[in-house]
């Protein structure tokens, strides 16, 4: 990350400011297979400062019968809901590959590419499985805030683990000049308050509030593969 120092966020505090892999292929890409987990879980993320990310699902994507292609019109038929306000998650997941599609930027802003940060890399973690990491999509401007750089979309398979879940990893710079910070991120199959559920649907990874997630943010489908 150009030199920057690297901190690690914890979900909680992260998640209480409102809870979204680097397409340079820094480390080979990871096959998403059903293999043996290793005998020790993986840690339990610390409580860490606040992030600037907000996770948003959006409530009737669930029914959409392609999630590799979002129709326009779909933005204005679904409702933006924060992600760790849903009841609980799909345990149906357990033990599933997910099929996760990032989409890019998009939202009900038509046409407007650029999110209020100066990058942000998504990574997906494929721990208690293997020490694999995928690093999958990638966002980032110039020094003096002209969009640089922006992924493409992208689909990938990563393993659901009954107790971890679905981890990814946010690499975050808020502005020129600063730190990148690293904001683990876990989609509980359960109903732990203070994370986002994991459900078949579309997800936003924004910045700021959920209204501007709404008009545009990451999107990203994820459901169950066989």
């Amino acid at each position: 990350m150009n030199g920057e120092t690297l901190k690690t966020i914890g979900r909680r505090d992260f998640l209480t400011a409102g809870s979204a892999a680097l397409v340079s292929a820094a480390v080979p890409w990871a096959p998403a297979f059903a293999s043996t987990p290793k005998a020790n879980r993986a840690p339990a993320m610390a409580p860490t400062p606040a992030s600037p990310l907000v996770i948003g699902y959006w409530e009737g994507s669930e029914i959409c019968a392609n999630l590799s292609r979002i129709a326009p019109e779909a933005w204005t038929e679904w409702r933006l809901v924060r992600a760790d306000s849903l009841r609980q998650g799909d345990a149906r997941f357990a033990g599933q590959n997910a099929r996760i599609v990032i989409h890019g930027l998009r939202g009900r802003e038509a046409g407007k590419q650029t999110l209020d940060l100066a990058s942000l890399a998504i990574q997906a973690h494929y721990a208690p499985f293997h020490e694999g990491v995928y690093h999958a999509w990638r966002f980032g401007k110039a020094a003096q805030g002209a969009l640089r750089h922006v992924s493409g979309g992208v689909s990938f398979f990563v393993p659901v683990d009954g107790a971890a879940g679905l981890r990814f990893e946010m690499v975050v710079v808020e502005a020129a000049g600063r730190e990148a910070v690293r904001v683990p991120v876990q989609f509980s199959l359960g109903r732990q308050p203070d994370l986002p559920k994991l459900r078949r649907g579309v997800y936003s990874i924004g910045v700021g509030s959920l209204a501007s997630c709404a008009n545009c943010a990451v999107a990203m489908s994820v459901e169950a593969s066989s």
